[in-house]
């Protein structure tokens, strides 16, 4: 593998890969396979290390992504690369400031048990506090579904 080459694709099993390996090689593309043992020998281990990764030079990126699809091999959106915007909880969102905490209070529910069990269960509500314009609000995380 040159040190200088970049990921075209990945695989989830190893003799996918070589069938687009052998049908990029037909086509004159020089590439190399990544992780291929490391999956053959663990399959499972395939998802949490990327699966087996088509390697090829810049210069080939291009001609071998459009192989690939004309092949049927991969889909023409696959490999588009968006990032994706997440809430984050480390800026106010009415001042932009730093100087946030969260704060965890405990809910109705909580109390009730307290009263009726004699117990303290953990049941708290997390809000987050600004110490700059002393606003709160609930952070929620959006599902990506």
């Amino acid at each position: 593998m040159e040190p200088n080459s970049i990921q075209l694709t990945s695989f989830t099993f190893p003799h996918e890969a070589q069938q687009a390996v052998s049908y990029l090689a037909a086509n004159e593309i020089f590439c190399t396979l990544k992780d291929e043992m490391t999956v053959t020998v663990h399959p499972f281990y395939s998802n949490a290390i990327g699966g087996v990764k088509i390697m090829v030079t810049p210069l080939d990126f291009e001609k071998g992504k459009q192989l690939l699809i004309q092949g049927g091999y991969i889909q023409e959106n696959s490999m588009k690369t968006e990032m994706k915007k997440f809430p984050t909880d480390t800026k106010c969102p009415f001042c932009q400031s730093e100087n946030i905490d969260k704060k965890r209070t405990p809910g109705i529910m909580t109390i009730i048990l307290y009263i009726t069990l004699g117990a303290l269960f953990p049941v708290l509500k997390s809000n987050m506090i600004c110490y700059e314009c002393n606003k709160s609000w609930k952070f929620r995380t959006i599902s990506s579904t």
